[in-house]
């Protein structure tokens, strides 16, 4: 029998070691409790109860009965003009973003969302005046930032300008 074992493990590649004739433990060892010991019905009954008591099985029920109304509402818009608009500048958008690298875009978006929020509160405040703007102008952080914008806008100018 042993010598069968071997033959069969060297002709189908089975690691030394390996007993097929040993019990095999179940594929999922934390829920191994919750079936074992139960048929299949006790631990469909136990699955639906615990996503009763959790909230879920309502959540659940909700989704469903709204998905064919508003899976109606997202295809009739999705084949307007601006809905293809939208989808194409969105797959657009997620290429240029799947190239920068995660912790880049994360800077960029926390730069980006408090330069908005100081934006919004300058523009309920009167301007500045010529030597409070000079001021700015002479920081590194502004300097950075427009320097980078005279890139991008020289980039994309060059872009427009390209033959195709």
């Amino acid at each position: 029998m042993a010598e069968r074992l071997a033959f069969e493990a060297r002709r189908k590649r089975v690691p030394p070691g390996f007993d097929p004739t040993a019990p095999r433990p179940p594929e999922f060892p934390e829920q191994a409790g919750f079936v074992d010991g139960c048929s299949a019905q006790e631990a469909a009954a136990k699955l639906l109860l615990s996503l009763h008591e959790s909230g879920a099985l309502r959540a659940l029920t909700g989704l469903a009965g709204k998905l064919g109304p508003v899976t109606d509402i997202v295809l009739t818009e999705a084949n307007t003009e601006p809905g293809r608009n939208l989808i194409g500048s969105l797959l657009f958008a997620g290429q240029i973003l799947a190239k920068m690298p995660a912790g880049e875009l994360a800077t960029a978006a926390k730069g980006l969302e408090r330069g908005l929020v100081r934006a919004r509160q300058a523009a309920r405040r009167p301007p500045p005046g010529s030597v409070a703007l000079a001021r700015l102008m002479m920081q590194e952080d502004t300097r950075r930032a427009i320097h980078a914008l005279l890139l991008l806008l020289n980039s994309l100018g060059g872009a427009m300008g390209a033959k195709e």
